[in-house]
């Protein structure tokens, strides 16, 4: 049904999926962050290519400030998972509109707790909401070790497992936070959007958080 869309992502796909949604960059305001001496994965992956990124968008040059938009405004709903947000600056996330619902963990190295109760709540959205799962880290999103066996032949077991939560427990408790929204905003379920209100049971390790 392509008049009710929703698009999400984990890490750099929750950023591309904020993009999407309508976000704008302000990549002036990370090479300072970079120049400041911040230690992001962002000021090598970013920051030496302005150039090439503005050209690849049109422009002749990098914006002073916010980027253009490059909004599908066939969605209706966004999803990011432990999203890169740094890009977007103090105003870049403003330009979200749309219901959005993050998904975070408390034990991120990655994308830490101090970058997402920064940023999430710059948010335009009228309706968001925050999921965190305490403890969880960055990768808590791929699926389990027993369905990708290579992560543990290759030496990367961090990356299919967790040193807190049982990985399949953790995709159940994101299943039922995400069908809910997406019943709610995409179907009009008023019933599900319930699991959102402030006096709803939660889950052991589960907080929810209204913007």
């Amino acid at each position: 049904d392509t008049e009710r869309v929703a698009v999400g992502g984990h890490s750099a796909g929750g950023f591309s999926s904020l993009i999407a949604a309508g976000g704008l960059l302000e990549l002036n305001y990370l090479a300072d962050e970079c120049a400041n001496g911040a230690q992001l994965n962002d000021c090598e992956f970013f920051v030496p290519y302005l150039q090439e990124i503005a050209e690849s968008l049109g422009l002749d040059a990098p914006p002073e400030g916010l980027w253009p938009s490059v909004r599908d405004e066939r969605i209706d709903a966004v999803i990011p998972m432990a999203p890169d947000q740094v890009l977007f600056g103090t105003e870049g996330l403003g330009q979200v509109s749309v219901p959005s619902l993050y998904f975070v963990g408390s034990g991120d190295q990655l994308i830490p707790p101090d970058v997402y109760n920064t940023w999430f709540p710059t948010l335009g959205s009228e309706t968001a909401y925050m999921v965190e799962l305490e403890n969880a880290s960055h990768s808590i999103y791929v699926n389990s070790c027993d369905t990708i066996p290579m992560m543990v032949d290759w030496g990367a077991f961090g990356v299919c497992a967790d040193p807190v939560w049982d990985r399949n427990r953790a995709h159940d408790v994101i299943d039922h936070y995400l069908t809910a929204f997406l019943l709610w905003q995409l179907n009009g379920d008023e019933d599900a959007a319930k699991i959102f209100e402030a006096g709803a049971e939660r889950f052991p390790g589960v907080n929810v958080i209204n913007k």
